[in-house]
């Protein structure tokens, strides 16, 4: 049963992502989905460092990818939908 629903989800991910496509957004607008992602992994990595589940240089690589991300996709929110650039 897990398994069908994360089929599902990921089916619904992708017609969702070409719809997205095909209404011809720019590439900007996907940053903001980055946003999110790199949002999450930054709160995972924090969890991961304080767990202890896994070794503490996973949550350190998971974190500095998710930090670096948030930059980067942060800075281009800013400029291009806030800022208006």
């Amino acid at each position: 049963m897990k398994f069908l629903l994360k089929i599902l989800i990921g089916i619904i991910a992708i017609v969702i992502a070409v719809l997205l496509v095909v209404q011809g957004n720019p590439p900007e607008f996907f940053d903001i989905f980055g946003l999110i992602v790199f949002i999450f992994l930054f709160i995972i990595g924090i969890l991961m460092i304080h767990g202890k589940k896994l070794p503490d240089w996973t949550g350190f690589v998971i974190l500095l990818i998710a930090i670096l991300g948030l930059i980067v996709d942060g800075s281009i929110i800013i400029k291009k939908f806030i800022l208006g650039g």
